[in-house]
């Protein structure tokens, strides 16, 4: 991790269409950060095999740096080889399908409490679809408590 790191030492890159200059470069808890212009990454050591692959350094200086720069990229293009040599897959985290599966689920509940609120509000009133609704009100917020707590923790993801 120390070698990728310091390829952003003083390095200037560009990701998801800006440019970020790098003003710091540390290793925090078995994990790079790297401080620049615009914002802090923070990345684990493969998801920083994926940012290498995203970035492409560039030259934004007018002093003699322009042949550090490009060999910074000649090391970052080298190092991205050498990861896909490995056959390590450089896949970016996708949260999507726990999202989906989390309002999929909320959508069958809905249907249900709504189901079991027309029985009660047509007058077709007993004990038994009383308990039904209460247990289903208490298991649906209990849900709804749950994926709250999953929600946030993608989101600190």
């Amino acid at each position: 991790m120390k070698e990728k790191l310091k390829l952003f030492e003083n390095a200037t890159f560009l990701w998801g269409g800006r440019e970020y200059v790098v003003k710091n470069t540390k290793i925090i808890d078995l994990k790079a950060s790297i401080f620049t212009d615009r914002q802090t990454f923070v990345k684990y050591e493969s998801e920083l095999d994926s940012f290498l692959n995203e970035i492409k350094f560039i030259y934004k200086s007018v002093s003699t740096e322009s042949d550090v720069v490009n060999e910074k990229e000649l090391q970052r293009q080298e190092v991205v080889q050498e990861i896909k040599e490995q056959g390590i897959a450089i896949v970016q985290s996708v949260y999507h399908a726990e999202i989906m599966d989390a309002n999929n689920r909320a959508i069958r509940i809905s249907d249900k409490l709504e189901d079991v609120f027309n029985e009660l509000s047509s007058g077709e009133f007993d004990e038994k679809k009383y308990k039904k609704a209460e247990a289903m009100v208490k298991l649906s917020n209990a849900i709804v408590s749950n994926e709250m707590t999953r929600f946030k923790y993608l989101t600190l993801k």
